[in-house]
């Protein structure tokens, strides 16, 4: 279905192009170099030492995961209110998952709600900055100081945070909904040499510098095409993140008189790549129908992966009541770069009328 005003919108502009075609000419003279600038520039915006670029954000945890040896005995706590990547890529190397529940407000895991429980395997914390939301970092990192956790940042959504880096190691995104995009794409970022070494070697096939099989893997790398892109995205992510944040803003602000909607928090350490509501009484089920049958995308705003099907059979009887009534009641509105005045007006007047029905 097309829509008139879509959930999100990837900004590729003429200079973008331009570079996509300079490349597609130069190909053989420039193997790997755009990768590279891509990664170096990533390291210098995050203040961190390492940064490997791979296919998607979702490989980007699978291979961090299989650096970090991840295996069948060791503990993976992480929210359930979230895309499940991180569950299935902990899950498909036999590891125990761990789900719990989030905060309210900031869809984040609730550091309240983790209990670290004794084993002799390894024991890791994901803490996923949900919708750009750096949520409790530091109650965190003390959390898997006193149990010998490591503490990974998925920070798929969290694209120019500024803390650099508290976990052991951690990933971003470029998906389309993600702050940056070339389609797709994703990145591994760390402080650590042994960690950024064998995530070299799990992203390409499990090949070692001299180019031998030392350990059976995936192909994850990020087609170079999606770096030249990203490599002009970048120069403009300040712009990007001013103009989310700008938006944000004007739906807050718009919106802030209906009581029957909870607006979400801003602070500090609060990034805007999406903007996420709560209805107070209504199912999200009919204001969707609603606003799509007016042309208007409008989603939920993001997967209890507990409910769903496949971790369901496996947690029966696992019951995590915020992350359960966020399923029903939480909704993402359209967000993206370039949304005008009079196209966020009209999304907000048709969800105040859906409201009502």
């Amino acid at each position: 279905m097309k829509y008139k005003i879509p959930l999100y919108k990837a900004e590729i502009k003429e200079n973008e192009i331009n570079a996509v075609k300079n490349y597609l000419l130069t190909e053989e003279k420039n193997r790997g170099r755009e990768i590279k600038k891509l990664e170096n520039k990533l390291a210098e915006i995050h203040g961190v030492k390492h940064v490997l670029a791979v296919s998607s954000g979702t490989l980007a945890l699978f291979v961090l995961f299989q650096a970090l040896k991840i295996t069948k005995g060791d503990q993976v706590y992480l929210p359930s209110y979230t895309w499940p990547s991180a569950a299935n890529a902990a899950n498909l190397l036999g590891a125990q998952l761990h789900f719990i529940d989030v905060n309210p407000s900031s869809f984040c895991l609730e550091p309240e709600q983790l209990k670290i429980k004794p084993s002799s395997g390894k024991k890791f914390i994901i803490s996923i900055h949900q919708f750009g939301n750096i949520w409790k970092l530091d109650k965190l990192v003390q959390i898997a100081e006193e149990n010998d956790a490591i503490l990974i940042e998925d920070s798929a959504w969290a694209l120019g945070l500024e803390h650099g880096l508290k976990g052991k190691a951690g990933i971003f995104s470029f998906h389309p909904r993600k702050l940056l995009s070339a389609g797709e794409g994703g990145a591994i970022y760390t402080d650590d040499d042994s960690i950024y070494q064998h995530c070299k070697i799990f992203r390409n096939h499990g090949l070692n510098k001299a180019g031998k099989l030392v350990v059976p893997s995936l192909n994850a790398r990020m087609p170079e095409i999606q770096a030249v892109i990203l490599n002009k995205q970048l120069k403009k992510i300040d712009e990007v993140l001013a103009a989310k944040e700008k938006t944000a803003l004007a739906y807050s602000k718009k919106l802030e008189n209906n009581k029957q909607i909870i607006l979400p928090e801003k602070h500090n350490s609060r990034l805007w790549p999406t903007f996420n509501i709560i209805l107070k009484q209504k199912k999200i089920g009919p204001i969707i129908k609603y606003m799509q049958n007016k042309g208007i995308e409008v989603r939920a705003s993001s997967v209890t992966t507990h409910l769903e099907p496949f971790y369901r059979k496996k947690f029966p009887s696992l019951s995590l009541p915020v992350s359960e009534h966020l399923a029903e009641s939480s909704l993402s509105l359209p967000m993206y770069k370039g949304l005008s005045r009079e196209e966020l007006n009209l999304v907000c007047t048709n969800l105040q009328k859906a409201i009502l029905l």
